[in-house]
């Protein structure tokens, strides 16, 4: 295909049949190859251009392989092991979909997920990040603190408790 000098490449054919319009411009990667690359903690995730939820799924799979191979978690060893093969299981599961969508978006079928329905607000998903995130810290200076923690969590019960009934008392 050779170009004149006044044709450019983004130019197109008035006989083409229009491409959808979609809200971002997306990496294009076929459902079959995410969820392949996903069974590697984070690719299939970065194969979809999703990069922040990459280092997120890699931070979480990390983490929870290193709890299941502390000292630290005392006895919850095995409850670790079992949800970092279940996240496991779950990061190319959630690749193929979220490939899946956007190849149905190029073609105009809009499919909403059941976690898009929920609106867990980005508030509670930095608080709890921060909230770990402290709570690792303060045990690699503080030993045994996560022994403690596990120990108090039905104080976090309460608290959730406290602040629902605050909130529906409250005028």
């Amino acid at each position: 295909m050779s170009l004149g000098a006044n044709e450019s490449l983004t130019e197109r054919d008035p006989s083409a049949p229009a491409i959808p319009k979609s809200e971002k411009a997306y990496p294009f990667c076929s459902p079959g190859v995410s969820l392949v690359l996903g069974l590697i903690p984070g690719v299939g995730s970065i194969c979809n251009g999703d990069y922040s939820k990459a280092f997120l799924q890699v931070l979480i799979f990390g983490s929870l392989c290193a709890l299941a191979n502390g000292q630290e978690a005392s006895g919850l060893g095995p409850l670790f092991v079992i949800l970092s093969i279940a996240f496991y299981l779950y990061m190319p599961l959630e690749a193929y979909h979220t490939a899946k969508k956007r190849v149905l978006a190029l073609r105009g079928i809009a499919v909403v997920s059941p976690f898009e329905r929920t609106h867990f607000s980005e508030l509670w998903v930095g608080g709890l990040s921060i909230a770990f995130g402290i709570l690792f810290l303060v045990n690699q200076f503080v030993p045994g603190t996560m022994r403690f923690v596990f120990r108090g969590w039905p104080l976090a019960l309460i608290a959730i408790g406290i602040y629902n009934l605050v909130r529906y008392f409250r005028p």
